[in-house]
């Protein structure tokens, strides 16, 4: 800029001075220049002496400013991006001043208004901004700045963790944990079980089965990524961690044993051998011999076993799941919890031995009493009748019949017999003791002697 004198009459020179008259310079044209000012105010005299020396002065002050601060510029969400709610701040704006900005390098400028540039004149992804400064004096700076507009979120996806149940569609499991994937990196999830008036801060990709209620559950997931952006999912399922406890209805004599669940769901036969049953997973990768399933259709369905069909001759467990996949072993009212099955079908109760030395008390009715590994006795109580199937091992098992009342010296309410063409051994303990309906019937193939021990504390070996 320059500082323009004029008012000068034909033939008249004029000087000017900066220190107040302390030293004079020459003018020259009709102006004087901006590089003979200083930075700042400038009081300057302007003198005019005409042909005749007379002399007029006038004083001016005059500003110079050579320098403008680039603007500031700031996203409201800070580093991370903004959504169609976000701006982007401009400060650092000179009094007077005005601003614009370009979104293309400066090939084209928008005129700025108030303090900020709103989202909406931004695009999806980044936008590289130019602001520029131009003050009363026309200085001019720039600053640019990366702005990312994000407006838009993808809802998170909900995945039952482990279906424990017999449908992978329905939802109904005993396990409620669910997966949530999908998430944003940096973004954050939470989640409500009331319809959203409160929400849980989510952690890792999991919400665990524990936050769930029992029964039925409406869960919904939000997701919020760093621009603000928000989106839900939901999920309805039901938790169901409870089975009761099923009865085994046992085989009489010849009939099938049956159990009637009262939810629907599978009753799985499976080998005693076969361990533990932990999931319906274990149980259906079991082999056709070991295990046969058979589908409940409704509650209080009666589910015969006399039709077992794969399996092989042995000893079984009744194992009940509901639709959820709660796994319960079924036992008879007197606590029996196995079968006997020969030619795929269950033929009697089974009381079973395990490695340890057992006490194996028989309950009344008709039954395989089968040893284990250890020294095992088998006990009859009193009022105790029935016909049982003895796996006895020779030189380790014992049968005691103290709690019957009988003694070895003044009884004869025992005796090695047949029952039904097989070698058995009869007790009767009837007054009469004629062994023509003895009351417990011990069928067993030991041809060794088999120690009983009566109430008087004696032993009898019946060999």
């Amino acid at each position: 800029g320059t500082v323009a004198v004029s008012g000068l009459e034909t033939g008249a020179k004029w000087d000017y001075s900066l220190d107040s008259g302390t030293t004079w310079k020459s003018g020259i044209g009709s102006s004087i220049a901006a590089s003979d000012l200083s930075e700042g105010i400038n009081h300057i005299t302007i003198r005019q002496t005409d042909p005749a020396g007379n002399q007029a002065s006038k004083t001016i002050d005059v500003v110079k400013d050579t320098q403008v601060v680039a603007p500031t510029v700031a996203s409201s969400n800070g580093a991370n991006p903004i959504n169609s709610t976000g701006s982007v701040a401009v400060s650092g704006l000179e009094t007077g001043a005005k601003w614009d900005y370009s979104l293309d390098s400066g090939a084209t400028w928008n005129q700025g208004t108030g303090s900020s540039i709103a989202a909406s004149a931004l695009a999806e992804g980044t936008n590289r901004i130019t602001i520029r400064q131009t003050d009363v004096a026309g200085n001019r700076a720039t600053t640019s700045v990366d702005v990312v507009k994000d407006t838009q979120v993808a809802a998170p996806s909900l995945k039952v963790s482990n279906d424990t149940g017999t449908s992978t569609t329905d939802r109904l499991t005993s396990d409620a944990a669910i997966d949530v994937s999908g998430i944003e990196a940096g973004a954050k999830w939470d989640y409500s079980l009331n319809n959203g008036s409160t929400w849980t801060p989510g952690t890792g990709s999991k919400i665990e089965s524990s936050a769930l209620a029992e029964g039925s559950n409406h869960v919904i997931v939000r997701q919020i990524d760093l621009a603000g952006n928000q989106l839900t999912s939901s999920m309805d399922l039901v938790k169901d961690t409870k089975i009761a406890a099923q009865t085994l209805t046992l085989p009489s004599s010849s009939d099938g044993a049956s159990v009637a669940p009262d939810e629907a769901g599978a009753v799985y036969v499976v080998a005693v051998s076969a361990g533990p049953m932990a999931s319906l997973a274990v149980l259906d990768a079991l082999a056709t011999d070991k295990c046969h399933r058979l589908e409940v259709g409704s509650a209080g369905a009666t589910i015969d076993l006399s039709n077992l069909s794969g399996l092989a001759d042995g000893y079984y467990q009744v194992v009940v799941s509901d639709r959820a996949g709660n796994l319960t072993t079924a036992s008879a009212a007197n606590g029996v919890a196995a079968l006997q099955v020969e030619g795929q079908r269950a033929v009697r109760g089974a009381l079973l031995g395990t490695g340890d030395d057992d006490v194996l008390t028989a309950p009344s009715g008709n039954l395989s009493l089968v040893s284990g590994d250890g020294y095992d006795t088998f006990k009859f109580t009193t009022g105790t009748k029935g016909v049982y199937l003895i796996d006895f091992e020779s030189g380790k098992d014992q049968i005691d019949m103290r709690d019957l009342g009988l003694s070895n010296v003044s009884s004869r309410s025992f005796q090695r017999g047949t029952y039904e063409g097989q070698a058995a051994i009869l007790v009767d303990t009837d007054s009469q003791s004629d062994f023509l309906n003895p009351e417990i019937v011990l069928i067993t193939s030991v041809t060794a002697r088999i120690p009983i021990q009566w109430a008087d504390g004696s032993y009898i070996f019946v060999a």
